[in-house]
């Protein structure tokens, strides 16, 4: 199995792992929210019940002390807003503070009776029919009211009114507390994916870092076991340069393009697991592309947009790497050939960043390959190492700055650099 061929099936199992991770986690949150909303109904329930038993209880409380004492004048109780006593037609026999002077027995309701919570004014109403629905409080009042509370006139129902603000604070936290709770979910699953996250980015820099170890071991290879015999060969090949007639030096010059070839080749991997830092030092990047861009093709396009000097803290070899190595991809990329001036290097910067942007004319790269492109020895071009970009990305990085490819309207590719301004 390729390189290739690995890396992709290792992103497939990655963001397949990824995503079960993250249904775990969402079908959590909808358990434990779902248990905590169950939990506070239970006990919004449990609360108006107990409310309601209390309401009860005070009406009872409050009809037997009526029957005892028909003249009371006033409720003793503080918590009472208002209390009537209703003969069979509405109309009221007693009432105090809010009670209406008539009521309309059927807001009782089949039950016999209707609790109202009115949230403005912190308190409780009830409405209680009893002329079917309740014999023992209509067997309470048949005979023995004195009074104007006659047989005929005997009650038909009451009214109570309650202020209950105890049962208001314990809603209120219960609504904060639900909140709370569902807030809390919510930011415990952010912090976990985020932690996931985070472990995931850990887990491929090790990989990453392991890799540069075994390319390291690769590279020391490379070095003592090639780079020497590539130099006794190229040594062999020009002085038969000296003795091989006309039509034997082209092929001389195909062996001695090769070796120099591979000779590059390592000498790029040497780049790529070199410290990449180096030693960083102020950049005017306008000269620095400026006299850079000439060596490398008279005809590239260069187009300093800031006025003025921009400056940058990069090292000076490993800029100028990060920008042959652009340069030369967008020129294979357009081609091959600078002379079509289809490769444009555009620097400008804003009040934090310094942009370096470097244009090809090319077939674009698909968006499926444009984290694949960074990743060492890959490459969809015939020819070519595939290590460009990669020591591009990590020069930067190194850097503190951000390397992207961005796709251009029509054709072609950016690969825009960011770095911090100096």
């Amino acid at each position: 199995m390729s390189r290739r061929d690995r890396s992709g099936h290792g992103g497939r199992i990655n963001k397949r792992g990824e995503s079960f991770v993250y249904f775990l986690l969402v079908v959590l949150f909808f358990v434990i929210g779902t248990l905590f909303v169950l939990i506070i109904r239970g006990e919004r329930t449990k609360n108006k019940l107990l409310n309601q038993y209390e309401t009860e209880r005070l009406l009872f409380s409050l009809s037997e002390m009526i029957r005892q004492n028909p003249d009371l004048k006033s409720i003793p109780d503080k918590r009472v807003v208002g209390f009537g006593i209703y003969d069979m037609t509405g109309k009221a026999i007693h009432s105090f503070g809010t009670a209406p002077a008539h009521i309309d027995m059927s807001d009782a309701g089949r039950r016999g009776s209707r609790f109202t919570f009115n949230k403005k004014r912190l308190t409780v109403k009830l409405v209680r029919n009893i002329r079917r629905r309740l014999p023992p409080l209509k067997n309470i009042f048949k005979n023995d009211f004195p009074g104007p509370i006659a047989v005929k006139n005997r009650p038909g129902g009451f009214f109570l009114e309650v202020s209950v603000k105890n049962y208001w604070v314990r809603e209120r936290i219960l609504s904060l507390s639900l909140t709370l709770v569902l807030l809390f979910l919510g930011a415990s699953l952010v912090l976990i994916q985020m932690t996931y996250r985070k472990n995931v980015r850990y887990e491929n820099r090790l990989k990453q870092q392991e890799q540069l170890v075994h390319l390291g071991e690769a590279a020391r290879t490379l070095s003592h076991e090639i780079k020497n015999p590539l130099g006794a060969i190229q040594l062999r090949t020009d002085i038969l340069k000296r003795f091989t007639l006309e039509e034997g030096l082209k092929d001389l010059r195909v062996i001695s393009e090769e070796t120099q070839r591979l000779k590059n080749l390592t000498d790029r991997i040497h780049d790529f697991l070199r410290n990449p830092l180096g030693n960083p030092s102020r950049i005017e990047l306008n000269s620095f592309f400026g006299e850079l861009l000439k060596r490398i093709g008279d005809d590239i396009v260069f187009k300093p947009y800031s006025p003025g000097p921009v400056y940058t803290y990069f090292d000076a070899d490993r800029l100028r790497s990060v920008a042959e190595n652009l340069v030369q991809n967008a020129a294979e990329s357009s081609g091959g050939d600078l002379k079509l001036r289809e490769v444009t290097v555009r620097i400008f910067q804003d009040r934090k960043n310094v942009n370096i942007s470097v244009l090809d004319g090319g077939t674009g790269i698909p968006d499926r390959l444009k984290e694949q492109v960074f990743e060492p020895f890959f490459t969809t071009k015939t020819q070519g190492s595939g290590i460009g970009l990669s020591i591009s990305k990590r020069f930067v990085e190194a850097a503190g700055g951000v390397i992207e490819l961005i796709k251009r309207n029509g054709v072609g590719t950016e690969v825009r650099v960011i770095l911090k301004r100096g």
